[in-house]
């Protein structure tokens, strides 16, 4: 108390502190797709007991999402994905990233 007396009962605490989980797996880091396809939904699995967290560049200035990304089919573009297990997310640097790249469709070819 603030006249420096303790009482002569004692509470307990415990606590339990959780590893931060590392980055899910991703069965592949890069992608390749033309430009104006039908791009697939991007995946991840997470480790047990995870949830997966996504976003759509390498800062965490914009909000995650429990969903992945709509992917653009016009541009190159890198997303990433971390996990969330026991309340402890995966920090940003190990982030798993999946880098969609975007090629430019041919000319159409020339007829003489």
């Amino acid at each position: 108390n603030g006249s420096g007396c303790e009482s002569a009962a004692r509470a307990t605490i415990e606590f339990k502190v959780n590893a931060l989980p590392g980055a899910p797996s991703v069965p592949a880091s890069s992608l390749t797709y033309c430009q104006g396809a039908s791009i697939p939904v991007l995946q991840a699995t997470p480790g047990s007991g995870g949830s997966l967290v996504w976003w759509a560049n390498a800062t965490t200035i914009n909000t995650p999402s429990t969903q992945p990304p709509a992917v653009s089919n016009q541009q190159t573009a890198t997303y990433y994905v971390g996990q969330s297990i026991n309340g402890c997310r995966t920090p940003d640097a190990n982030r798993a990233a999946i880098t969609v790249n975007i090629v430019p469709l041919p000319a159409p070819p020339q007829v003489s």
